[in-house]
């Protein structure tokens, strides 16, 4: 799957500055292989990129649903999430990635920074 999913990116990394290109690229790579996970990170990269956040994190929610033990998914997943206010939503996707890989090395600062958001947020309340 890293191989594959290296070699799609090399073919992407063209499409950098065409979203709709690369997306169209990587409609026919998960018809092909509809398994790999980096099709979906990559698919849900370019859609921030596109400025479509919300269909981005909709391709995460398919992703872990698909593949529930890829950090990565969960990790993308809770930093779309972080961007747009969800700080319940960030927070259990980082504790997901967390319970998976207790080491991953971007998700300590972020969860700590999601569970201190979430804690401001319940004082107000």
């Amino acid at each position: 799957e890293i191989i594959g999913a290296r070699l799609l990116a090399g073919l992407l990394f063209d499409y950098d500055d065409s979203p709709d290109k690369a997306l169209e690229l990587l409609d026919h790579a998960q018809k092909i292989a509809p398994e790999n996970p980096y099709v979906y990170t990559m698919r849900a990269d370019f859609l921030v990129r596109k400025g479509d956040i919300e269909q981005a994190i909709e391709t995460n929610k398919i992703l872990t649903q698909k593949k529930p033990d890829f950090v990565e998914g969960h990790m993308a997943l809770g930093t779309l999430l972080d961007q747009t206010g969800d700080l319940i939503g960030a927070e259990k996707a980082y504790s997901k990635a967390l319970e998976l890989d207790p080491q991953p090395p971007q998700a300590r600062p972020a969860i700590d920074k999601a569970r201190k958001l979430l804690q401001k947020v319940q004082q107000i309340r």
